[in-house]
């Protein structure tokens, strides 16, 4: 029997996630950003990724706003958490949502330096929800591809849109992977239109995707892949067919109990 081996020493990065208490819904999370942002000063380009007007930083998110169990959730990742946690001590016991003041508290808390790594022969599987992989050009191919009933083409293309999702994802945080990612979606489940506001106040459509995938990547749950991650897309989660984690993963995870 083959045993199970990483083909380099595990990149530690740090993590952080806060669950907030604060009723609001999963469509407020872009509100919520904001006034986050505003309570932060606009200085402080992580909460909101705006240099300026009209300068953007498009490096991978390190602050995140994601949804866990009908609660806001931050994920923070690297510089984000120092930033995070200046934030904290100024925030009060209300923050403004669409001109309405909402109590806020900090609930569940969890950090870890998750061991990144990419595996030789070990797949971990994962759920993907609210996954945005298309842009322009890979949204007409997809759609050529589905005007042809061509599932396998769909698959391919996704499945290679993910890989670079995940390396994209690695060069935020200073990871140079050790060698080359596979991935293998097993079900796309959901497609559906989903719509989010833009910076400039347009509403934007776009095709989701929910789909179950596994990977050579060992990964934290409740990062995001693919487009618009720091808004809530693209949520990472356990995989929905098998709940148990295994022994490693419970170990990596244990310091969770809001968030798993």
């Amino acid at each position: 029997m083959t045993t199970p081996q990483a083909t380099a020493p595990a990149h530690k990065y740090p993590i952080f996630r806060i669950s907030l208490l604060c009723d609001i819904e999963i469509r407020d999370l872009y509100a919520l950003r904001g006034a986050i942002s505003k309570i932060a000063g606009q200085e402080h380009v992580l909460f909101h990724n705006h240099y300026d007007k009209d300068q953007f930083r498009y490096q991978y998110p390190l602050i995140q706003y994601r949804w866990y169990k009908d609660y806001p959730l931050l994920v923070c990742l690297g510089e984000g958490i120092v930033e995070v946690q200046n934030f904290f001590q100024s925030l009060g016991p209300e923050i403004d949502i669409r001109g309405e003041m909402k109590p806020i508290k900090v609930g569940e808390t969890w950090f870890r330096l998750w061991p990144f790594n990419v595996w030789e022969n070990v797949r971990f599987r994962y759920t993907l929800k609210r996954w945005l992989p298309l842009n322009d050009h890979n949204y007409n191919k997809y759609i050529e591809l589905t005007d042809k009933g061509d599932r396998q083409g769909i698959i391919d293309l996704l499945q290679t849109i993910l890989i670079g999702n995940i390396l994209s994802m690695a060069r935020g945080i200073e990871w140079e992977v050790p060698r080359q990612i596979t991935v293998k979606i097993d079900d796309i489940w959901r497609v559906g239109a989903v719509r989010y506001k833009r910076h400039d106040g347009h509403n934007i459509t776009k095709t989701a995707f929910n789909i179950d995938f596994t990977t050579n990547v060992y990964l934290p749950y409740y990062i995001g892949l693919g487009q618009k991650v720091s808004i809530g897309f693209g949520n990472l989660e356990p995989p929905r067919k098998s709940p148990t984690l295994d022994k490693e993963r419970a170990e990596d995870e244990s310091k969770a109990p809001a968030t798993e």
